[in-house]
């Protein structure tokens, strides 16, 4: 499959399913998010909730979920933890828009699929909600594919929480003196005007 097979579109109901098991697919089980929650982020803002699908069979490959801020909470870690409720901090006008998940099925992986959908995806939802203002989004510290793509569409560190993550691998179960957790990474990006 070629780049240009894939389109960006608004998920629907019908792609939970596909988006559970992107989830399943794309994630350790420690930190799989609930089906609970990724129904919830899509009922209270399925404008922010985009998936790649293929032309041929529109099937969703990827998926984009954010959620909508009234307010930046700073580096409060509790705002960022998994499978947080997104209902208290959503604002219809809000101004920080929160990258809360974002994955490729694996076989897909490595075609730049994942840096289309997060540029793409996000110009969409900026473009739609013209009063955001800031984006922010946390990153396991050895996904160093993902982080490149973050900084690469011009999202910068804003702090770190420590054994924010469960270990993905067993080298990182005794890395820097932690046991089974990985730091995660708060990054930012002011939205230009």
């Amino acid at each position: 499959m070629k780049s240009s097979d894939f389109f960006v579109d608004v998920a629907s109901r019908a792609d939970l399913p596909a988006i559970m098991e992107l989830e399943r697919g794309g994630f350790i089980a420690n930190i799989i998010e609930e089906e609970s929650v990724f129904r919830s982020r899509f009922e209270i803002f399925p404008q922010g909730f985009l998936v790649l699908r293929d032309s041929a069979r529109e099937k969703a490959w990827a998926y984009l979920a954010t959620e909508l801020w009234a307010a930046d909470p700073g580096s409060e870690r509790e705002a960022f933890s998994l499978g947080h409720d997104p209902a208290p901090r959503f604002s219809a006008s809000g101004t920080v828009l929160y990258t809360a998940s974002m994955t490729v099925a694996p076989e897909l992986r490595g075609l730049g699929l994942g840096d289309r959908l997060f540029r793409e995806g996000r110009a969409h939802i900026v473009a739609g909600f013209p009063r955001i203002e800031l984006e922010l989004l946390i990153v396991n510290e050895h996904w160093r594919g993902a982080r490149k793509i973050y900084e690469a569409a011009g999202f910068a560190l804003r702090s770190v929480f420590s054994d924010f993550f469960a270990a993905e691998r067993e080298a990182e179960l005794y890395s820097g003196g932690r046991v089974g957790r990985a730091a995660a990474i708060l990054m930012e990006r002011r939205v230009p005007r």
